[in-house]
């Protein structure tokens, strides 16, 4: 009976009470969400800063006239392209996101650059790498925020880079050299 008495006599607190956790809960999985896309559009300018990088490489290389200054344009282009890199990682908020061009950054930085002075067909390659690279970002580049990620509506946390970005982003790190 007492039991009864005391529901009964908090019913209406337990409704207030039921309310606000599900407005609670409700904020929080928008909270993650909203953290989810803007990783997302930052990830997007992040790529973007590196497409901007290899067009104004582009432009560079081709108005150079000797070899020296065609190697120390490349040598601008893979410290600004290390860096940027670096401020890809969000590895520590967000698993998927963990140097997501690794393998395209890390091929740029074991380029050896004595061996750009002394051999014409190596420094060939890199150009012609660092051309790939910026064909693809291109790409990259032309796919519009909302296209960038996919919600697949299973679960708001599911975010996922959409297939087309990710196919992009597989072909730069497989880039051959």
């Amino acid at each position: 009976m007492k039991i009864k008495k005391i529901i009964k006599s908090y019913k209406f607190s337990t409704i207030i009470l039921s309310i606000v956790c599900i407005f609670l809960i409700y904020s929080l999985i928008n909270m993650k969400h909203r953290e989810n896309v803007h990783i997302f559009k930052n990830f997007n300018y992040g790529l973007d800063s590196i497409h901007y990088i290899l067009e104004d490489y582009n432009k560079k290389i081709y108005n150079e006239d000797n070899v020296n200054s065609k190697i120390d344009t490349v040598k601008r282009t893979i410290l600004k392209i290390d860096l940027c890199s670096e401020s890809l990682d969000y590895g520590i908020i967000n698993k998927k996101f963990n140097r997501p061009i690794e393998g395209f950054v890390s091929k740029l930085i074991a380029i050896d650059y004595d061996k750009l002075k002394e051999n014409p067909d190596y420094l060939n390659q890199v150009l012609e790498f660092l051309n790939e690279a910026y064909l693809l970002s291109s790409k990259i580049h032309k796919i519009p925020l909302e296209d960038f990620y996919e919600d697949k509506m299973l679960d708001i946390f599911r975010l996922e880079l959409s297939d087309e970005i990710t196919n992009y982003l597989n072909k730069m790190n497989s880039l051959k050299m």
